[in-house]
């Protein structure tokens, strides 16, 4: 006979979200880069800059990379320190209805007001 505790139990194969628990799962040394320690410049976009290197370390490592003080203010450019790492990107085909890009990699909802 099941129980509520055996209904509560976690699936099997089924990633289940970790809520904020006030101390990071992670430490943030294992997955954030400080920006003002590199240029930030078109040489660091190669990918064999000391900065790609370090970002695809972390990221093989963790799963997740977090630049801080990039001084980067254009969306184009961020995209493009992204893509050092995630270089593979899919087009989005999610929701029913039609989207618009605001800018690249940027969508408007398509949501109605009163949502």
């Amino acid at each position: 006979m099941s129980t509520v505790v055996d209904a509560l139990a976690p699936l099997p194969d089924v990633i289940e979200p970790r809520w904020w628990t006030g101390t990071p799962a992670l430490p943030p040394e294992s997955f954030i880069i400080d920006g003002s320690e590199y240029g930030m410049r078109n040489e660091d976009l190669r990918p064999e800059s000391d900065l790609a290197q370090r970002m695809n370390e972390l990221f093989d490592s963790t799963g997740l990379v977090y630049l801080t003080n990039t001084r980067l203010s254009d969306l184009q450019t961020m995209r493009a320190f992204a893509k050092l790492v995630v270089t593979d990107e899919m087009r989005y085909q999610g929701g029913t209805n039609p989207r618009d890009d605001l800018e690249a990699n940027v969508y408007e909802v398509g949501a109605p007001l009163q949502a």
